[in-house]
C-alpha cells in the first residue's frame, strides 16, 4: 500500500555481530527490492562504502549516534536512507543530551 511505512535495520556491513550476517550482495539485493515498494521506507546502517554504494539511489543523511550501552559513550557515524526527501539538518545527534 502507498501509505505503508517500513523501517529497516539490517545487520551492519562487515560487522560479525549477529547470528545471521549479510554478505555484500545481500545489501545490493535489498536496495534493488526497495526500488519496487509502494510505501515509504527508512533504513539505518553503519557508514560503510558498501552501504553507500548499494543504497546510492536513495536520499541519505549522515547522523552521529552515541552508543550508551557501554561505559564510555563512543559516537559513531551512521547513515539513514529513505525513498523520500529527508530533513536538511546537516547533523542529527541521537543519544543523551549534552550537559554543556
Amino acid at each position: 500500500r502507498d501509505q505503508t511505512f517500513f523501517y529497516l535495520d539490517p545487520p551492519y556491513v562487515d560487522a560479525q555481530l549477529y547470528k545471521f550476517n549479510f554478505a555484500h550482495d545481500d545489501f545490493r539485493l535489498m536496495a534493488e527490492r526497495l526500488t519496487r515498494i509502494r510505501g515509504k521506507f527508512l533504513l539505518s546502517i553503519n557508514d560503510h562504502p558498501v552501504a553507500r554504494e548499494a543504497f546510492a539511489a536513495f536520499h541519505v543523511r549522515e547522523i552521529s549516534i552515541a552508543y550508551t550501552a557501554t561505559r564510555s559513550v563512543p559516537t559513531v557515524q551512521e547513515l539513514v536512507f529513505a525513498n523520500y526527501p529527508l530533513p536538511d539538518s546537516p547533523d542529527v545527534r541521537l543519544g543523551p543530551p549534552d550537559d554543556s
